[in-house]
């Protein structure tokens, strides 16, 4: 898997956020707590590669109650952000 379109979404949405005068990149992965998720962990690395540096997790349940019911009350979401450059 290539993931080129993927690159290019993400490139694309961070020359908008350049655009409107933004310094930084946030996002955040939602994985259930205590399980080993191939997918998510595969998105780490891969945003991780693309200069995304992990800043903390947060709780599923502590800022999504409701949302929390679908995941058991048991997820976190990890976040991760970049320093934006515009490009030259």
């Amino acid at each position: 898997m290539g993931w080129v379109l993927e690159k290019k979404l993400v490139d694309a949405a961070e020359n908008w956020a350049i655009e409107q005068g933004c310094n930084y990149m946030q996002l955040r992965v939602l994985s259930p707590r205590g399980q080993k998720h191939a997918h998510k962990d595969f998105l780490k690395d891969w945003y991780q590669k693309l200069g995304y540096i992990f800043q903390r997790a947060e709780r599923l349940e502590e800022l999504y109650p409701m949302l929390a019911a679908a995941f058991n009350g048991q997820g976190d979401f990890f976040v991760y952000q970049k320093k934006l450059v515009a490009s030259k």
